[in-house]
């Protein structure tokens, strides 16, 4: 295929997905497109996706494997894959998700009919023990939104969780290209956010769809939802409110939607903080945070906190709260040290 025809390329980082891969690539091919390709980028996996990689391509002239020899992370993966890409778009797919069927067609549709930078849809999510998928849903309607409005601009997923992933849609290509629109490969942890608040100063027209056009899967061992290391996120949001203060002082009219971003971001510093054994690195940290004025944080964003929901319910909900006030952070804090603590004591019995 010559990569002049390349309508669409599907970039996915794979890390320790096995098990997994294999649907996500035929999600891939359930789009029914004429012209894609699928680069995956291996970013040093130890339990044989690489070689699973291998096997699909064997039948599959349209991916394309790249290899990191060691694992340099999910920014850095994301950025070799677009680099190497050749399609008008492309979409950020992870390699443990899957797309609706026919759903990039349409949105390659509204994103020719609207000239837009990006096409952003909305997500289902579902647990490891899910055996039959959610019905998806939704229409070919859809509005152009702008960055100053995180209510319009943020899809909203079923549940009523703000989805700030930047596999929700596609994006043009050569818009990100040639503003320098990259993820930040410094930080191993947050970098949709840096990603999305840079790209949305940028944009020009942006187009939401009401449409669930992606199947979020929500794992344990996955690097958002605990299998990172626990500092990478404090550490990371360190880098991350720097690039935002600076957005916000050179672009006022976006300071409300880069605030919703802060919001989000400190609710994962607070969860991760309560949770790690370093009582030390916890009290420096939160001090930096307290300092800045990020701690606690801001409970006067009605537009994000209604929607901002937990996939724990009611207990959830009432553990963010809870980690906003000092006492009761540090309560959970050592809760969770000395639960802990009693684990690996039982293990040694």
């Amino acid at each position: 295929m010559s990569q002049q025809n390349v309508q669409i390329s599907f970039c996915l980082p794979v890390y320790n997905v096995k098990e997994y891969i294999g649907e996500c690539i035929r999600s891939i091919y359930e789009q029914n497109l004429s012209s894609f390709e699928i680069i995956c980028v291996d970013d040093g996996s130890t339990d044989g996706s690489r070689e699973e990689l291998e096997r699909i391509a064997e039948n599959h002239r349209e991916m394309i494997i790249l290899r990191n020899e060691s694992n340099k992370g999910i920014g850095y993966a994301r950025n070799r894959a677009l680099k190497r890409s050749a399609g008008k778009y492309i979409w950020f797919v992870d390699a443990d998700d899957m797309l609706v069927p026919n759903t990039a067609g349409l949105y390659i549709d509204i994103a020719e009919q609207t000239q837009a930078d990006a096409v952003l849809g909305k997500c289902i999510s579902f647990s490891e023990s899910t055996t039959v998928l959610p019905a998806a849903s939704g229409s070919d309607h859809y509005r152009i939104v702008d960055f100053s409005d995180p209510d319009q601009f943020y899809s909203v997923g079923r549940s009523g969780i703000v989805c700030f992933g930047v596999w929700v849609g596609l994006f043009n290509r050569a818009f990100l290209v040639e503003n320098g629109v990259f993820f930040r490969e410094e930080i191993r942890a947050l970098e949709e956010f840096t990603f999305y608040v840079e790209f949305g100063v940028k944009a020009r027209r942006v187009a939401s769809v009401d449409h669930y056009g992606y199947y979020y899967r929500l794992r344990a061992a996955s690097a958002s939802h605990g299998g990172a290391d626990l500092m990478n996120v404090p550490e990371a949001a360190k880098t991350v409110l720097r690039i935002m203060e600076s957005l916000c002082l050179t672009h006022s009219a976006y300071a409300y939607s880069i605030r919703v971003n802060m919001a989000k971001i400190e609710r994962y510093v607070e969860t991760c903080l309560a949770r790690s054994q370093d009582t030390r690195y916890v009290r420096e940290t939160l001090k930096y945070f307290k300092e800045r004025g990020y701690y606690p944080h801001s409970i006067g964003l009605p537009a994000y906190m209604l929607k901002a929901g937990g996939r724990g319910g009611v207990k959830h909900a009432a553990m963010v709260w809870a980690l906003r006030i000092e006492p009761f952070f540090w309560m959970i804090h050592y809760a969770c040290k000395l639960r802990r603590f009693l684990k690996c004591r039982g293990r040694r019995v």
